[in-house]
């Protein structure tokens, strides 16, 4: 996480493979990330706890959260549309 300034304010621990793309829920208290073994991960930001989401058979390409922070929505190299609750 970064300030306006562009300064590290934190960081979290590293995840099993390359991150494709990230999403904030909008409440900001987590964060959705697609990766390359087919998760989808959920972390928690103040406490960095970790929800794994296992939806795609290969690489998850991108991942969105809903305004109500309800829906999370993926697409991957598996040719598939992921939405699941995010509960």
């Amino acid at each position: 996480m970064y300030d306006l300034e562009g300064a590290c304010v934190r960081r979290f621990g590293a995840l099993p493979d390359a991150i494709r793309s990230i999403s904030c829920f909008p409440d900001f208290l987590n964060v959705a990330v697609a990766l390359n073994d087919g998760t989808i991960r959920v972390i928690n930001i103040d406490d960095e706890s970790v929800k794994t989401l296992e939806n795609h058979t290969d690489y998850v390409y991108h991942v969105s959260v809903d305004q109500q922070n309800e829906i999370i929505i993926s697409c991957g190299e598996d040719h598939t549309v992921a939405v699941r609750s995010s509960k």
